[in-house]
């Protein structure tokens, strides 16, 4: 499966093959942005960030299908290496030198996403590759949480130089293909 994530009127919009079913944007209220990702017009999950001393970020994503909640953590000012338990499985993100992040579920790959380099007028785009019997709503979810910026941004070119960090978890796999 492979799936292009565009900004679009405010808007990320998930396509496949030009057809979008998955679309994410943001709410503000009290200071506080909430993200949300639908499917068609209904509402699939809301997303909302957390701090936590000491130097610690979580997103949490309520599923309004399921009534359950994902916590996607990670440390601030260390390794960016966000984690999550959900379901009793285990997926952790791992971003890579550049431009791509591995996502794994209990230690086995099953997606990766690759960022543009070169972002023209705010609008970037996201190339997601994963396996066929994912949870969609789940790793989708992921993305907003992490990558989905809502704020507008008047840049005309932007240059996206990816991880540049003198180390990595693990070294991206070329060879990896979805199943």
């Amino acid at each position: 499966m492979i799936i292009t994530i565009k900004k679009n009127n405010g808007k990320y919009i998930f396509q496949d093959n030009k057809t979008y079913a998955f679309w994410a944007t943001s709410d503000t209220k009290y200071f506080r942005e909430t993200k949300k990702l639908f499917y068609n017009n209904t509402l699939i999950s809301e997303i909302k960030t957390k701090f936590q001393l000491p130097f610690t970020c979580s997103y949490i994503i309520r599923f309004q299908n399921q009534l359950t909640e994902a916590n996607l953590k990670f440390k601030l000012f260390h390794e960016f290496n966000p984690t999550c338990l959900f379901k009793n499985d285990v997926y952790e993100i791992i971003p890579h030198r550049g431009n791509k992040t591995s996502i794994f579920k209990n230690n086995i790959q099953i997606a990766y996403y690759e960022e543009e380099s070169i972002e023209y007028f705010n609008n970037p785009g996201i190339k997601f590759v994963a396996n066929d019997n994912i949870d969609r709503e789940l790793l989708f979810s992921f993305i907003v949480s992490l990558k989905c910026d809502f704020m507008n941004d008047n840049s005309n070119i932007t240059y996206n130089l990816g991880n540049i960090s003198l180390t990595e978890k693990r070294k991206f796999d070329d060879d990896w293909e979805p199943i």
